[in-house]
């Protein structure tokens, strides 16, 4: 029995400077290790050992993205409409009035309060109601609530944002008669 060398059979040759800097320019733009493999030609594997070696292998320790931010000029150029589900509460909970044996599921079905708001994006004047579903006819109903709310501060509503909640065609909202433009959030 001879001893074997223990050196490797092949010595890892250093990153091209080219790869290396790839890398380094996309992760800065988020880009995964697989994405960064991919459009650098070579393995994730090595995409991994240059980003782990030069402390980018976490997208938490980059910098993170720009919020893009936004600022209206005067109060009613844009109002955001958003609906809150709220579970309603029956009665006052065991630690008060104790467990009772034999009664199980009582306040099955009592139900959902819906809270529909409304806040100027410019003033952030809010405008909320509680009311008995999130259907059409009630964001309707809130929708020309809150444009007459805000005629009375002196304010004229220009635009809605929503979250898809008035997107649909056909929702029932008359924006001639409101004077209002739709503009819904991207998903």
């Amino acid at each position: 029995m001879a001893d074997r060398s223990s050196r490797p059979h092949r010595l890892r040759q250093p990153t091209a400077a080219e790869t290396v800097e790839t890398s380094v320019r996309l992760r800065r733009q988020r880009w995964t290790g697989k994405q960064v493999a991919v459009e650098a030609g070579v393995s994730p594997a090595t995409v991994s050992r240059v980003l782990h070696r030069l402390g980018l292998n976490k997208l938490s320790t980059l910098e993170p993205e720009p919020v893009r931010r936004y600022e209206r000029e005067h109060p009613g150029e844009l109002i955001h409409l958003d609906i809150k589900k709220l579970g309603r509460i029956g009665s006052v909970g065991h630690r008060i009035t104790g467990r009772q044996t034999g009664v199980v599921n009582r306040h099955l079905g009592i139900g959902w309060e819906f809270v529909h708001v409304c806040i100027d994006d410019a003033s952030r004047v809010a405008f909320v109601q509680v009311m008995p579903d999130e259907r059409k006819a009630s964001a309707v109903a809130f929708l020309e609530a809150a444009v007459a709310y805000y005629a009375r501060l002196g304010i004229r509503v220009e635009r809605v944002m929503t979250d898809n909640v008035l997107r649909a065609e056909g929702n029932g909202v008359d924006s001639q008669s409101l004077s209002v433009r739709q503009h819904a959030l991207a998903a």
